[in-house]
C-alpha cells in the first residue's frame, strides 16, 4: 500500500535527495493512487536535477492529462523531446501520447501527424499500444467521443479496415454532423453529408479557428520565468511555470473610462485611494488626476 511504499523509500530520499529512481518510484506510487499534485513535485524536483531527462517529461505530460489539462500535458511532452535525451522508444511513446493529448485539445490535424509519425515504421506494438490509450480514455473521460473516431482512423492507417467499421460507426451514432463525422463515413464508403459552417454543434474549438473577440488579442499559450532569487524572499524561488492561451483587451483601459466606470456603479472601495502614484483620486466622485485621463489605470 502507499503508505508503506513511502516508508520504504523516504529513508533513501533523506539520505540520497537527489537520487533520481527513488523520486521516480514515489512520484510512481503517487501517481498509481491518483495523488497527482504529489507525483507532479516529484516529476518536477526530478527534472530540475536533470533537465534531458526524457522520461520524467513524458510521465509528467501523462500525470496532467490524467487531470484533465491536456495543453499542460502537451507543454512538457513537447519540451521533453525538445530538451530530453532522446532514444527511438522514448521518442515513439512521447510522439504517440502528443497524437493523443493533440485531439483533446480538439486539434486533430495535429493529432493525425503525430500518430503517423509514431506509426511509421509499421510496430504492432505501437499501433495496440495507441488503441489502448483511446480505449483507456475513453473509459476516462467519456464525453469525449473522438476516441472512437480515432481507433478507426489508426486502424484504417495501418490497412485493417474491417478492424475501423465498428469504432467508426460507434463515432457516427454518437457525433453531430461535423468534417470528422463526413471523414468517418468516407473512410466506411457512405455518402458524404454537408455540413453548416455556422451549426453550433460544431466541436472545432482549436485556437486557429476560434473567432477572437472584437477589440482583443489572443495571447499564446506557453512557459515563461516568475519570481527571482534576487528580490526578497516573497519574490523567491525562480521558477518555469505555464499558462493556458487568454484573450486580453487590445487597448488598456484609461484612468477616464475607470473613472467614469466606478462613479457609474457607485464603488468607493473599487479603488486603491492610498498609493499616491495612482492616476485617479477621490472628491466625491472619482477622476483622473490632471495630465493622466488618458494614462492607463493603475492600483485597481
Amino acid at each position: 500500500n502507499i503508505k508503506l511504499a513511502i516508508e520504504t523509500i523516504s529513508p533513501i530520499i533523506l539520505r540520497y535527495p537527489n537520487n533520481i529512481r527513488a523520486r521516480e518510484t514515489l512520484a510512481e506510487v503517487f501517481y498509481k493512487e491518483e495523488k497527482f499534485e504529489n507525483s507532479i513535485a516529484e516529476y518536477r524536483y526530478i527534472l530540475e536535477q536533470n533537465s534531458k531527462y526524457l522520461p520524467a517529461y513524458i510521465q509528467l505530460g501523462w500525470v496532467y492529462y490524467r487531470q484533465g489539462k491536456f495543453q499542460m500535458a502537451t507543454a512538457w511532452t513537447k519540451r521533453g523531446l525538445k530538451l530530453g535525451s532522446s532514444s527511438p522508444q522514448l521518442n515513439s511513446l512521447a510522439t504517440m501520447n502528443l497524437g493523443l493529448y493533440a485531439w483533446l485539445n480538439d486539434d486533430y490535424a495535429a493529432a493525425k501527424k503525430w500518430y503517423r509519425k509514431a506509426l511509421e515504421g509499421g510496430s504492432e506494438i505501437i499501433l495496440n499500444a495507441i488503441l489502448k490509450d483511446l480505449n483507456d480514455t475513453s473509459l476516462l473521460f467519456p464525453d469525449q467521443i473522438e476516441a472512437a473516431f480515432f481507433s478507426g482512423w489508426v486502424y484504417v492507417e495501418a490497412d485493417q479496415k474491417n478492424m475501423a467499421i465498428p469504432h467508426l460507426n460507434q463515432f457516427l451514432s454518437l457525433a453531430a454532423e461535423s468534417d470528422l463525422s463526413n471523414e468517418a463515413r468516407g473512410m466506411l464508403g457512405q455518402k458524404i453529408l454537408p455540413i453548416d459552417k455556422n451549426s453550433t454543434d460544431s466541436k472545432d474549438t482549436s485556437s486557429s479557428s476560434r473567432k477572437i473577440p472584437k477589440n482583443m488579442i489572443l495571447v499564446p499559450s506557453g512557459f515563461f520565468i516568475m519570481g527571482s532569487n534576487d528580490h526578497g524572499e516573497d519574490e523567491s524561488p525562480e521558477h518555469k511555470t505555464y499558462l493556458d492561451s487568454y484573450y486580453i483587451d487590445r487597448y488598456e483601459v484609461s484612468a477616464n473610462d475607470f473613472a467614469s466606470f466606478l462613479n457609474d456603479v457607485d464603488n468607493v472601495q473599487g479603488y486603491y485611494l492610498d498609493n499616491k502614484f495612482g492616476t485617479l483620486f477621490f472628491n466625491g466622485k472619482f477622476q483622473p488626476r490632471k495630465g493622466f485621463a488618458n494614462h492607463p489605470i493603475n492600483n485597481v
